[in-house]
């Protein structure tokens, strides 16, 4: 986590993280913890005031099942002259939504069986390999 250099691509990213959590029903204890990071840590890059490195934004998005670049997602263009630097929300019809992530995530985590939480990601495997 790096304070020094904190620019606008960062604070989007930090904000589209801690959004992302907090959609997800995430605590930011829950994720700090997946990451191996202070909570406090967490928390200075979701309030845009800490740089975090590509290897921990990777975990993040393993975290939650999103490609990296869902979190560049409607990245101001400083170019344009109306540039303002603040996040902004993005929706893609060809990528599930927030909503659809937590709703999904949530019901995955209250299967308590083995079994069952296995066919469920087997069935999403063979429903990918289709589309793909």
């Amino acid at each position: 986590m790096v304070k020094d250099g904190v620019n606008f691509v960062d604070r989007h990213v930090g904000e589209r993280v801690g959004q992302l959590r907090k959609d997800c029903l995430v605590k930011g204890e829950e994720l700090a913890q997946a990451l191996g990071v202070e909570v406090a840590d967490l928390e200075a890059f979701e309030n845009g005031e800490a740089r975090l490195g590509a290897a921990t934004l990777y975990k993040i998005s393993k975290f939650f099942g999103v490609k990296p670049g869902y979190f560049f997602d409607a990245l101001p263009d400083p170019s344009s002259p109306s540039f303002i630097p603040v996040a902004h929300s993005s929706t893609s019809e060809e990528s599930p939504s927030v909503e659809e992530w937590a709703t999904l995530r949530i019901a995955f985590m209250k299967i308590r069986e083995k079994e069952i939480r296995t066919h469920l990601i087997a069935l999403a495997a063979a429903a990918t390999a289709k589309i793909d």
